[in-house]
């Protein structure tokens, strides 16, 4: 946890744009604490939540498709963890990846609900990341008008699809 806290501070030194992949200011400090101290297991409402994550990439060739691959995909599921179904104004509000000392954020996320159990958020145009890193996924979430909190799930392998 000290290594991925350190390795979010360096990333806000050095990475522009971290609240959105067009934007280019910076995350305010509290923000970046929230996210680096972020736990696996969170309690929203009366469960305690966990968030599980797809990263890939798609280099399947034809027409229209960019040269070299896409940028990062995410598909993040938030889930809980009793049979307690989660709040129904729940959303994920950003997407956090860390891969590395390098950091991508996005607000700009996809939200459905698959069951009352599980909300999936998905966020497109990442950076071009080798496929096969290993990154740590943050996702946003937030219910109602309350502050957005912070879910991580580590060790996430970024794919390739052809």
């Amino acid at each position: 946890m000290k290594g991925f806290a350190s390795s979010v501070a360096l990333a806000a030194l050095l990475v522009p744009g971290l609240l959105d992949c067009k934007s280019t200011m910076t995350a305010p400090q509290p923000v970046l604490a929230a996210v680096s101290n972020a736990p696996t297991t969170l309690t929203v409402g009366a469960s305690p939540v966990t968030v599980n994550g797809n990263a890939w990439r798609d280099f399947m060739p034809g027409p229209g498709g960019p040269a070299g691959g896409s940028g990062l995909m995410i598909s993040a599921s938030v889930q809980t963890a009793l049979p307690t179904p989660l709040p129904a104004d729940l959303t994920i509000g950003s997407v956090w990846v860390l891969n590395g000392d390098q950091l991508w954020s996005t607000t700009q996320v996809e939200n459905r609900r698959d069951t009352p159990f599980v909300q999936t958020g998905v966020a497109r145009n990442g950076p071009r990341w080798d496929p096969g890193a290993q990154v740590t996924l943050v996702v946003g979430v937030k219910t109602g008008t309350g502050p957005e909190q912070y879910v991580r799930a580590e060790a996430m392998p970024i794919r390739r699809t052809d």
